[in-house]
């Protein structure tokens, strides 16, 4: 299994990927003030390193022998 971010994938390898076996995984954040020192992107930064986190620990626990990237 190919891990495929949309942000950064081309329509034809969306196309490309086998429905059968894709999961979406769907980070959302608030875009928020969190104070001066803050970009407003935090929350966005964080539920995105979790949902890759998350993506790597089921692609490991349940899809052992398949590739991890």
């Amino acid at each position: 299994m190919t891990v495929c971010w949309l942000q950064a994938a081309t329509y034809e390898e969306v196309a490309a990927l086998d429905r059968r076996r894709a999961v979406a995984v769907v980070p959302l954040g608030a875009t928020e003030a969190h104070g001066p020192h803050l970009p407003l992107s935090t929350d966005v930064i964080i539920v995105e390193a979790m949902a890759r986190a998350g993506a790597k620990v089921v692609m490991e626990e349940f899809l052992e022998g398949e590739e991890v990237s």
